[in-house]
């Protein structure tokens, strides 16, 4: 699912690289950035300065004098030229968690921003530029791998023993996210310049404000949801190290909302945070009607509540009895237990899962014909299934206990299925994983020589 930049986002940042009218009475800042287009392109506010001070336009920020401790120091901010036409965002990575204001440590010590990698292929940060609307940027100037499916942390300072405990990916400088009313933005550019992800916040999101009762980050609910609706953030509600200080969950997937305070009121900053958002995520999966082969229609819409995301239908290392399994996705917020879920095909295969079967949120399981790793190519198999064959030419549905259809992939007509030794892989999680154009064979070989990542996410695909 491609997101699009809202529309008063979209003026947002035309207004932003507008150049300023000349006028030799009221210089313009050096960037060419206006600052009086109707959107706040503030910088960063120290704790308990006045949120409404504005910087006057023709003053250098490093001529500023230094702050006191406590406070960003902004002399090491590198120069940040004018931002041009982005368009719109490409989304190869997704900012998915920002904290703006820590109550453990200072915020020039604990301020920290996560990006996710939905796509199937490593991404490295090197030379890429995190910034804001305005005049604050921070050329990334070493590689920075993000691995695919998996989080970076970027964050104002790397020493996890003032930092608040937060394992930082990389050392940024020049960059703070304000605490004002206003709000700020985090701005994604990769090394051609070109708009990544950005997200632009104010005092109407779910942001806590660092000295409530649930100081911590804010975080998207889930990866594939438009990161600049704030009814898709939420305050977290996982502490970062034990049972004490700030909140968040650096470098992992989101885990679960924070409740409204005790009273039944608002958080820290007048928003009424909710709760986690247990409902079906949206995988971008499409109609899963009548395949070519002329196979009736199953009847129903998929949910998406799971997702099928790898296939091993013609192992190598193996016979085939042996070594069949397949990988599911829980793209949700909340477990999903598929005791009395059924798996089938479109003919009369099936078979009803009798017992147990838990898959975390954000997490994979693994479901096949045999689960002794010395007979079955050395893959962890979650639950054991039987009475279910997978061919080069066939399909593979997921009902839930109420017979209700959560997932169907029907590859009998793909000649990208037939290959041996080697699993299918989905590309990445919001792909429709019933288009064949969104699967690729496996390149990631594990330890009895098939390819394959069970229990993973994607990482090499052939080309």
């Amino acid at each position: 699912m491609k997101r699009r930049v809202p529309f008063s986002l979209a003026a947002a940042l035309l207004l932003a690289v507008a150049p300023a009218c000349s006028d030799d009475s009221a210089p313009s800042p050096d960037n060419g950035v206006t600052h009086d287009q109707g959107i706040e392109l503030d910088g960063p506010e120290a704790d308990g300065q006045d949120p409404d001070s504005t910087q006057p336009p023709d003053q250098s920020i490093s001529d500023q004098p230094q702050p006191p401790d406590g406070q960003p120091d902004q002399s090491q901010k590198d120069s940040a030229p004018p931002l041009g036409d982005l368009g719109a965002p490409t989304n190869t990575l997704v900012i998915t968690e920002i904290m703006n204001n820590p109550k453990a440590v200072p915020d020039k010590m604990g301020e920290y921003v996560e990006l996710h990698n939905p796509g199937a292929t490593p991404i490295d940060l090197n030379g890429y530029t995190l910034r804001d609307l305005d005049t604050e940027a921070h050329v990334i100037a070493s590689s920075v791998v993000v691995p695919a499916g998996g989080y970076v942390v970027l964050g104002i300072n790397a020493d996890k023993a003032t930092n608040g405990d937060v394992d930082v990916d990389y050392e940024y400088k020049g960059f703070y996210l304000s605490n004002s009313s206003k709000g700020d933005e985090v701005v994604l550019l990769d090394a051609a310049g070109k708009l990544v992800d950005i997200v632009a916040w104010d005092n109407t999101w779910p942001i806590p404000d660092g000295t409530g009762s649930m100081p911590g980050s804010f975080a998207l609910k889930n990866v594939t949801a438009d990161n600049n609706d704030p009814a898709n953030w939420c305050a977290t509600d996982e502490f970062i190290t034990g049972t004490a200080g700030d909140r968040g969950t650096p470098g992992a997937a989101f885990g679960a909302c924070a409740p409204p305070p005790p009273d039944g009121g608002m958080p820290d900053n007048g928003v009424d945070a909710g709760t986690a958002d247990t409902g079906t995520a949206d995988t971008g999966t499409a109609d899963t009607g009548t395949a070519d082969t002329g196979t009736a229609d199953t009847g129903t819409t998929t949910s998406g509540a799971l997702i099928i995301t790898e296939i091993m239908h013609n192992p190598k290392a193996v016979n085939d009895n042996n070594g069949e399994w397949f990988e599911v996705h829980n793209p949700g917020l909340a477990p999903i237990d598929m005791k009395g879920w059924t798996i089938k095909d479109l003919g009369s295969d099936s078979h009803v899962i009798a017992s147990s079967v838990v898959v975390p949120p954000g997490g994979y399981i693994v479901l096949g014909r045999n689960d002794n790793t010395s007979t079955n190519g050395s893959v962890t198999i979650t639950y054991k299934y039987s009475g279910v064959l997978l061919s080069k030419s066939d399909e593979l549905l997921l009902l839930d206990a109420q017979s209700n259809q959560v997932d169907i992939v029907n590859w009998s007509t793909w000649a990208s299925f037939d290959v041996n030794g080697s699993s299918l892989q989905l590309k990445t999680l919001t792909s429709d994983n019933n288009v064949e154009a969104s699967w690729c064979v496996a390149n990631s070989p594990w330890a009895a020589g098939d390819n394959g990542t069970p229990g993973l996410a994607t990482s090499n695909c052939k080309p």
